[in-house]
């Protein structure tokens, strides 16, 4: 008789049990995804354009870059965006002369190389980020494109609509 009681006392499990476990199961998920979504980041990438300066190089380096070359931030070996235009200009040395005034003299066979780069970079506080590389202006980069190593400062950045 003893033991028909303990079967008695067993609770079996129903269909609304089943339901009520799977959405709260479902509710327990969402709430970690939301957390975690929050924690890495959302996905409000932007489509940004960037200036990169190389000053100086020699002019046969400046004429390896073209439109559409992917270009490579060198220390996390992730792509930062790709090549949109190129353009060259006299690199200059300035000096005093005798009596004291400033002047430019022309470095011969050298050039400033001004990279225009497009990306989809996230906006933060204080730059973009994009991939593993933190992009602002005024902040030097080792750069790697498909036939140029070079170091480049970042001179201007805007949103593209």
């Amino acid at each position: 008789m003893q033991v028909q009681m303990k079967n008695k006392n067993k609770k079996r499990i129903n269909i609304i049990d089943v339901v009520v476990f799977v959405a709260l199961l479902a509710i327990a998920a969402a709430s970690v995804y939301g957390i975690f979504s929050n924690i890495v980041g959302s996905d409000d990438r932007i489509s940004i354009r960037y200036v990169l300066c190389v000053d100086p190089i020699d002019i046969a380096f400046s004429e390896k870059v073209a439109e559409g070359d992917g270009v490579y931030d060198a220390l996390t070996v992730q792509q930062i965006g790709t090549v949109k235009a190129v353009s060259a200009s006299q690199a200059y040395h300035k000096g005093t002369d005798m009596q004291g005034v400033q002047v430019l003299s022309p470095i011969e066979g050298q050039s400033v190389l001004y990279i225009t780069v497009e990306c989809e970079a996230e906006k933060t506080d204080m730059g973009y980020g994009i991939n593993d590389t933190f992009l602002a202006i005024g902040a030097d980069y080792e750069i790697r494109l498909p036939n140029l190593f070079c170091n480049a400062r970042c001179v201007s950045i805007e949103t593209v609509k």
